[in-house]
């Protein structure tokens, strides 16, 4: 950079001047800096939204399971015994759970206590063999197969535990074998992961194991697991390979056996109605927000401000103008428009292809849409919801849970499938055509290719270009002030010069 001299020759505040010049010309760079400001704040309003409909979206898909409109409760009269949950669908009334067996693995354990190297009771630390008795191998077969455990003087009774749990048959999957090795009793318990009469476990019987793993005086080296086995009003279920099942709509969960539980199912319209209520709640809101952006007054005066003229105001006074160069970016916009018109038509119309007596639209069961006035927002009968969930609540669900149908092309036919599936359809489809304008959040720079994006990148390399010639013409405007300031200075040098001989050579 040039040398820059001040104006003490010619008396002219120079800093002032390039200052004042500089910033005319840097008014485009503080017009252009407004104008992405805009598009930022434009862009940050469509991402807001974004994540509004993304949240809705959510609740949506929950519409869409029919486990959230399960309207059935079940209760039994022994706990201890059975324990059950009602699916969705499961029928109303009183049933009876009698527990005959529960499925049990097969399970073997040391037969007498276990004495280490010093002949007292073994502990899970101690080694196994003792030194200088090289190693020990057994074999253990599971109905997945059969394993050679090899053990080493090196072993503990806790590490033999592990072996065996971690045994694997010759296609290296597990044998499925759970082991552990009881301090307190001195002795190994095993079982198999899984239960019924399928399944078993053998160890082999030898030296090594009838002392060391099963115990001196052992005579069982094998053992099988059980089937469970219950009645359900007198219907047979066997075989059982889990104590976790399921009868005629009801999860059962057997627990002792020899005993016999009294099953009630009942409505439980409650649920079924706070989960449509929720619904058409977050509905509600969402569209009243949106409303409110479309229609939300627009100050054309009210530019986002520069730093300069930050510089000038208050807090308040900025965080007022904030809020008014904020305000109507999205005023009016076509996509979001269409994106409540969409949802609004989706939930309107009726579903195609339903039997004529069943439901087919949300009026149906007592929800319907206000006027203009109210900006389409949903409102419950909730006594006609409740008898309707009440009567048909498979039909209820159905409203909301049913996939549409697919054409001979496999294309979906939108008008056949429940509010839930067109509502998420109708979202992912807004969702789509924002992140398009704006992007996703958290893209910035040259990574967001969205049309907002673009227009942020190409004004801000606007800015740039104008920045540098600024800079030229900054540069320039000192390096003339200087040239003068110097000319300035050397003819008052001269003239000095001049007055000092004239005056000096008439004394």
């Amino acid at each position: 950079m040039a040398m820059r001299v001040s104006g003490m020759s010619s008396g002219m505040d120079i800093d002032s001047i390039v200052k004042e010049l500089v910033k005319i010309e840097r008014m485009p760079i503080d017009t252009l800096f407004q104008k992405k400001e805009t598009y930022t704040m434009q862009r940050d309003a469509f991402r807001e939204i974004n994540t509004q409909f993304l949240n809705f979206r959510n609740e949506v898909s929950n519409m869409r399971l029919v486990g959230n409109f399960n309207t059935s409760v079940a209760t039994s009269s022994n706990t201890g015994a059975v324990e059950v949950t009602a699916q969705p669908g499961a029928v109303p009334g009183n049933y009876e759970i009698t527990v005959e067996k529960t499925a049990k693995p097969a399970t073997l354990n040391s037969q007498s206590q276990l004495l280490n190297q010093d002949g007292v009771k073994a502990s899970a630390s101690d080694l196994v063999l003792a030194a200088g008795s090289g190693t020990q191998t057994f074999a253990i077969t599971t109905a997945k197969g059969s394993a050679n455990i090899e053990v080493t003087e090196s072993d503990t009774f806790a590490s033999l535990a592990s072996k065996i749990s971690t045994a694997t048959n010759a296609d290296g999957n597990s044998l499925g074998i759970r082991a552990s090795f009881d301090n307190t009793t001195g002795r190994f318990f095993m079982s198999t992961k899984d239960m019924g009469g399928d399944d078993s476990i053998t160890i082999e019987q030898n030296a090594f194991t009838q002392n060391s793993l099963m115990g001196a005086g052992a005579t069982q080296f094998n053992a099988t697991g059980e089937y469970g086995k219950y009645t359900y009003n007198g219907i047979v279920v066997d075989n059982l390979e889990t104590n976790n099942t399921s009868v005629n709509g009801l999860n059962v969960n057997l627990l002792k056996e020899g005993q016999t539980a009294a099953i009630n199912v009942k409505t439980d319209v409650t649920k079924a109605v706070d989960t449509v209520k929720g619904f058409v709640n977050k509905y509600n809101e969402l569209i009243e927000s949106i409303d409110k952006k479309l229609t939300e007054p627009y100050y054309k005066d009210f530019r986002p401000l520069t730093s300069e003229q930050r510089s000038g105001m208050t807090e308040a006074e900025q965080k007022l103008w904030d809020e008014k160069a904020k305000s109507g970016l999205v005023r009016n916009d076509s996509t979001l428009r269409k994106a409540l018109t969409d949802m609004r038509s989706s939930l309107n119309s009726m579903i195609e292809g339903v039997a004529g007596d069943q439901f087919k639209s949300l009026s149906d069961i007592g929800i319907s849409t206000g006027d203009y006035r109210n900006g389409g927002k949903l409102f419950i009968n909730e006594a006609k919801l409740t008898k309707a969930i009440q009567e048909k609540p498979d039909e209820v669900t159905n409203l909301f849970t049913k996939k549409a149908d697919k054409d001979a092309s496999g294309t979906k036919i939108p008008a056949t499938g429940g509010f839930a599936d067109r509502l998420y359809d109708n979202l992912s489809n807004v969702m789509d055509a924002i992140r398009t304008k704006a992007g996703s959040g958290g893209t910035v720079g040259s990574a967001d290719k969205s049309t907002l994006g673009k227009l942020i990148l190409s004004t801000e390399d606007r800015m740039g270009r104008l920045e540098e010639k600024v800079t030229r013409t900054e540069n320039r405007l000192w390096k003339q002030f200087t040239a003068m300031e110097k000319a300035i200075n050397q003819y008052q040098a001269q003239s000095g010069a001049l007055s000092s001989g004239f005056y000096g050579g008439m004394m």
